[in-house]
């Protein structure tokens, strides 16, 4: 059956509780040209409405709630397509792919007072750690982790530092601290380094630093933290 409106609307109403049924064996195709749209409602609110451009929007009556229930309240999923993400009103990424969401922050630092330095070999300057203090990352997520250190130094170019794990005598990870704006071993500054591979299993580890760029620097240290990140798969 074919219906057919040259121009102007087409209506199908129904009077008191009748329902209007629409059955199809095959597949159920709703068409709109581009300066068009379709929209479903009770003439108050549009619950489900396709605009012109193609922008789909779900809405509800005040108070009331978007429920998506898949597999009916079993162990169903919903999931965004690759690249896809949520935003805020305010445009915020919500579960973005890269996002980092921190899970804790563990002071590591070795000392109850700060500590200074010229070695240009590795000394420790971390407490051992011996238990990994936070817990396991969240479905989705890879976890990662980056050292907060606050600090001040007299070195020309950088300081060297190394994650050492205790139990096998090796070296985990090793990274650089570039050198404090100011000369003033009293005026600490604070840098978070990148993502830094540590032992997150039984085996024991510390961090260790080196003042090895030859300017014959020193450098005091006033506090370090460990701090743990989920990053978004």
């Amino acid at each position: 059956m074919t219906l057919t409106v040259a121009g102007g609307p087409m209506g199908l109403t129904t009077t008191g509780s009748g329902a209007i049924t629409l059955n199809s064996a095959g597949q159920l195709l709703l068409q709109f040209g581009a300066a068009g749209g379709f929209t479903l409602g009770d003439g108050a609110t549009n619950y489900f409405q396709i605009a012109a451009d193609g922008t789909l929007t779900l809405a509800t009556g005040a108070g009331d709630e978007i429920v998506l229930n898949p597999a009916g309240g079993a162990a169903g999923v919903v999931r965004l397509g690759p690249g896809d993400v949520i935003l805020t009103d305010g445009g915020a990424a919500i579960g973005a792919s890269g996002e980092e969401i921190m899970r804790g922050m563990a002071p590591i630092f070795g000392f109850d007072m700060p500590a200074r330095t010229a070695s240009t070999g590795y000394i420790a300057v971390s407490r051992e750690l011996e238990d990994y203090p936070f817990p396991a990352p969240m479905t989705g997520t890879t976890r990662v982790h980056k050292f907060v250190i606050r600090y001040a130094d007299t070195v020309s170019i950088q300081t060297t530092w190394r994650v050492y794990n205790t139990t096998d005598s090796e070296t985990t990870a090793t990274f650089t601290v570039p050198a404090s704006a100011s000369s003033n071993l009293e005026k600490g500054e604070v840098y978070t380094t990148d993502a830094i591979t540590v032992p997150d299993d039984t085996d024991d580890w510390r961090l260790d630093v080196s003042v090895a760029d030859g300017s014959g620097g020193t450098i005091q240290i006033y506090q370090i933290f460990l701090a743990a990140y989920d990053r978004v798969n």
